[in-house]
């Protein structure tokens, strides 16, 4: 089986995942993360997404109250389809939501940041790591539609860092490709994987 997580150069990452998804009311998936303690935020670049066999493989970062598979979470990320989405839950164990776009309308490598003030996460990409753009809230119509910002109520020392989830139930590993991670607030540890 391919290695969960390997550092190809300074400041470089491969993180692989073979798992179900991260979605519904609990997830499945590999976090690469450390500790933050109040406000802050982390941003990574997304050079690649490789291996996959679902157009929502999802390769991105996040911020997570625990590691349980209920837990309340923000997580930005592209898709293999070049989709860019703002996924969270809200509540322990209640159902996830999505701000996204449709298909076709990002390309990697793509830059995604998670930033957290008190309990507003707001979840923001870049296409050339300068230039900022919230991730809108109105382009996915259903009922499962995210606000951007979005309120969760999380403890305040919480998880923040990189997950990647093939969503495939298990049938064959997605890699992410990640540089340049920037972290802001009291973050704390090493790089841990889960």
């Amino acid at each position: 089986s391919p290695q969960r997580f390997v550092e190809t150069e300074p400041g470089r990452y491969i993180i692989s995942s073979t798992s179900g998804d991260i979605w519904g009311t609990e997830d499945n998936f590999r976090f690469v993360y450390k500790r933050l303690t109040g406000d802050g935020s982390i941003t990574a670049k997304v050079n690649a997404v490789t291996g996959y066999t679902s157009n929502w493989a999802k390769v991105g970062v996040m911020i997570r109250e625990t590691l349980d598979p209920a837990s309340t979470y923000a997580f930005m990320f592209p898709t293999p389809d070049g989709r860019r989405a703002y996924q969270n839950r809200t509540i322990f164990g209640g159902t996830a939501s999505s701000a996204h776009s449709v298909t076709g309308v990002v390309t990697v490598p793509l830059w995604v940041r998670v930033e957290r003030k008190g309990s507003q996460f707001t979840a923001y990409y870049s296409q050339d790591g300068l230039t900022w753009i919230k991730q809108p809230a109105d382009e996915n119509t259903g009922t499962d539609a995210s606000a951007n910002p979005q309120i969760i109520g999380m403890t305040s020392t919480v998880y923040v860092g990189m997950a990647v989830t093939s969503n495939n139930g298990g049938a064959a590993a997605c890699f992410g490709d990640f540089s340049d991670i920037v972290t802001s607030g009291s973050v704390t540890g090493q790089w841990t994987v889960a």
